[in-house]
């Protein structure tokens, strides 16, 4: 009656064991049937408790060298024993593409850091005007609206800002003529419509532009010199904002690398309890990859295209064959670039992710599970 007392204790143990993971289900548990993937616990405290119980099954088992009971126990104790150890989940690949991304964002803080640094100079140049007569006609401003150094002096501003404004009106009023003759002769009266709604928005765009190019026709020399220190400071805002913004990136990449490598260990509890999540990063690394590939090899593989091969024929009968660069390679060349650089983007954009997600995740666990050991 004693064994029998025993043997059936250490099962109920065993089966206690089995049901510890949060993971299984009430319905589960009062069936008394689960899949095998859903009895590895998802935190310390579970694991622990099973340790505990196939220990105390062993103490009280009579038989413990029974086929089924150490069958069953052995297939536990592998749980536990993976739960409790460290898995090395990151990957170069990933460090590499953030290596990459980091090299991009430096170069845009590089950008934005002389950008800023030219907006100040501007913004200088503005305070060092000199009044002038800010007379300009209409008919002697140039077609286009770009002004080399239009901060030097109130006039080259000025003739900058109406250039500008002649240049959107002159646009809108070729597409209100544009829209009106088509829609004149348009017999769909849906496309009517659009047609009639774009001029419409290209009116209300050309009025706005003449009120603004009126302002700065009539705007004094102090008036002047008000609107250009306030754009050139504003520029100045917005360049320094954008610097500091790329500066942050590259202190966080620069950071997130070594901190995904140290926490890229975690227990096998923590890969259960995330599981759901690493499938979904994993799906996103491979497709993200495989689309970052198919760039980056289409790009490659426009290199291999041959140059034009010219035959030239001399009075005397000898032939001559050349290799020349084919003109019409240019823009191959510039795809070419254009799609290694899509490849390189989407790696480490992908890259980013998952190790900002990865290492996040981590550090998240490991203060939460300090925080339950102290308690």
């Amino acid at each position: 009656m004693n064994n029998e007392n025993s043997n059936y204790e250490a099962w109920a143990k065993l089966d206690e064991a089995m049901f510890t993971s949060s993971q299984i289900k009430q319905s589960e548990r009062e069936a008394g049937e689960t899949d095998m993937e859903n009895i590895y616990p998802v935190s310390l405290a579970e694991t622990r408790k099973m340790e505990r119980l196939l220990n105390e099954a062993i103490e009280v088992a009579d038989d413990p060298n029974d086929p089924d009971f150490c069958e069953r126990h052995n297939r536990l104790s592998e749980v536990v024993a993976w739960s409790l150890e460290r898995n090395r989940t990151w990957r170069w690949s990933i460090i590499l593409g953030t290596v990459i991304a980091a090299c991009i964002v430096y170069y845009f803080n590089t950008q934005d850091k002389e950008r800023a640094q030219e907006a100040k100079a501007h913004v200088e140049s503005v305070q060092q005007w000199t009044p002038q007569d800010t007379t300009l006609a209409y008919a002697k401003l140039p077609k286009s609206g770009y002004i080399d150094n239009l901060y030097a002096s109130a006039n080259k501003y000025k003739l900058y800002q109406l250039a500008h404004y002649k240049s959107l009106i002159e646009s809108a009023a070729a597409n209100i003529d544009y829209y009106k003759q088509k829609a004149d002769t348009c017999t769909d009266a849906k496309k009517k419509q659009a047609l009639e709604k774009n001029m419409a928005a290209c009116k209300e765009n050309m009025a706005k532009d003449q009120e603004a190019y009126k302002r700065y026709e009539k705007m004094t020399y102090a008036e002047l010199k008000e609107d250009a220190l306030a754009q050139a400071k504003a520029s100045v805002e917005s360049r320094e904002s954008s610097r500091r913004t790329t500066l942050a990136w590259l202190a966080f990449l620069i950071v997130v690398i070594p901190l995904y490598i140290i926490t890229g260990y975690p227990r096998g509890y923590v890969l259960t309890r995330h599981k759901t999540q690493d499938k979904i990063l994993s799906f996103v690394r491979k497709a993200g990859f495989t689309i970052a590939a198919f760039f980056f090899g289409a790009g490659v593989a426009m290199a291999l295209l041959p140059d034009m091969v010219v035959e030239r024929r001399y009075a005397s009968g000898r032939t001559e064959r050349t290799t020349e660069g084919n003109m019409a390679n240019i823009i191959v060349l510039v795809m070419k670039f254009g799609l290694i650089a899509v490849g390189v983007v989407i790696f480490s954009f992908v890259s980013v992710i998952i190790i900002s997600v990865e290492t996040c995740s981590r550090l998240v666990d490991v203060i939460r599970d300090r925080g339950k050991a102290r308690a």
